[in-house]
């Protein structure tokens, strides 16, 4: 059953009614149901049809309905206020979700909440991608590809490197320099041809 006072088929919904404002004309919940109920197919079409969900919708309604409970004295034509007042209220719905969905859009560019790894699509992307560089770092010589893996793999600084190696600062970091150039070369075949 949608929320609200009343039901889909007008009948209503608990007796919350007597909480809200002046009783309409010193009518009782019964007397002012009976006096809304024609109306409540229409009134849900009417927000419908301004909202396209049918939970809204009745949410207008209710609103509506609440300001036509609340009111001292009845309109000449409860008809055409509660119609009136179901529109107000679409409109005003319909505006306060748009500018939260705006807000929640900009939101969500500054924080973005989907997780990539979590993305099939992404893991194929870095799978690939790692097989690419194993194969590129297996084609170096093995000068290269000891000092770039003992640098980037496990981590070393150039020292330590050197300790492990048996060679001076200064070899590792040419060896380095040309590793890293060997391997972008091995990469992007065509980065030489590029301005």
């Amino acid at each position: 059953m949608p929320p609200g006072l009343f039901g889909p088929s007008g009948e209503s919904v608990g007796g919350r009614l007597g909480k809200f404002g002046p009783v309409l004309h010193g009518a009782e919940k019964d007397e002012f149901a009976a006096l809304v109920r024609p109306f409540l197919a229409e009134l849900v079409r009417v927000a419908r049809r301004q909202l396209g969900c049918d939970h809204l919708a009745w949410e207008a309604v209710q609103d509506a309905l609440l300001g036509l409970w609340s009111r001292a004295e009845a309109p000449a034509n409860p008809r055409a206020w509660l119609i009136r007042a179901v529109l107000y209220r679409s409109l005003h719905l319909r505006r306060t979700m748009r500018r939260r969905h705006k807000h929640e859009g900009v939101a969500c560019n500054f924080r973005r909440e989907a997780i990539d790894r979590d993305d099939p699509a992404q893991a194929l992307i870095v799978q690939e991608l790692r097989a690419e560089v194993r194969t590129a770092l297996e084609r170096l010589g093995p000068r290269h590809r000891d000092v770039l893996s003992l640098h980037l793999i496990d981590g070393l600084d150039y020292e330590s490197i050197g300790r492990r190696l048996g060679v001076p600062i200064g070899t590792v970091r040419s060896r380095l320099s040309r590793a890293r150039e060997a391997l972008k070369a091995q990469l992007d075949p065509d980065a030489h041809d590029r301005p």
